[in-house]
């Protein structure tokens, strides 16, 4: 049985109710994608400036496995839900904010060249998954030096953070004032309260599942790999 109304299916993202811009090139303006590009270049900047540090190298063949993985991720609607898994709280924990970014703006470049968005959305895209990746990785260990078993910090760090993320994606549809039912091809009420409720709704069940895929990885590599978690 279908969540959303065949009616008003369409004013959600495909494939995703919460933080992800699936926008064609040429419905964005120009001052909005320049903004994006503009934070997105700075966060490589610095991103890449880290990486070369110590460790840098190391965490290399990880960056490049997690960045596949949050590609299959996404790439994965899971129905009856418009809504796909990030994986990117995970990435946040296990890469650390710098290279969590890195791995944020390969799979935003990877998923636009398969079409999912335009070239352009990926300045803003990945600013907006970088919430989650960055705030991820800084609230997981925050709570894990708090004492909060890794468990309860991964999920408790995914449910708080999609909805920041959420937040920011639906302020890029505000600023850029284009109806939502442009999110994606189809007949849509252009009604940006309806929008907002819907996107909400179905990203709260979504916000849940994702913590409780987060928390379920991280508790078995707390069994198979601890030194993953405990570098964290």
């Amino acid at each position: 049985m279908d969540v959303v109304p065949s009616w008003n299916r369409r004013l959600v993202p495909r494939g995703k109710a919460v933080s992800h811009l699936h926008l064609p090139d040429g419905i964005l303006p120009l001052w909005l994608v320049l903004a994006g590009w503009s934070v997105t270049l700075l966060l490589l900047f610095f991103s890449l400036r880290r990486a070369r540090g110590p460790g840098g190298r190391a965490a290399l063949p990880r960056l490049g496995f997690l960045s596949a993985l949050m590609v299959v991720a996404m790439s994965a609607e899971i129905l009856p839900l418009p809504y796909h898994l990030d994986l990117s709280v995970v990435a946040g924990i296990l890469l650390g904010p710098s290279a969590g970014f890195l791995a944020a703006f390969i799979v935003d470049l990877v998923l636009a060249l398969l079409g999912h968005g335009g070239l352009t959305v990926i300045g803003l895209n990945a600013p907006i998954l970088a919430i989650e990746v960055v705030l991820g990785s800084i609230l997981f260990r925050a709570m894990r030096r708090r004492g909060i078993s890794s468990v309860l910090a991964a999920a408790a760090t995914t449910a708080l953070v999609l909805p920041l993320s959420t937040g920011a994606m639906v302020a890029v549809v505000w600023l850029a004032r284009i109806d939502p039912a442009r999110l994606h091809e189809g007949l849509a009420p252009p009604d940006f309260s309806l929008f907002l409720a819907i996107t909400y709704g179905l990203g709260s069940i979504g916000w849940l599942l994702e913590a409780t895929v987060t928390a379920g990885i991280v508790r078995y590599l707390a069994r198979v790999r601890p030194g993953l978690i405990e570098e964290a």
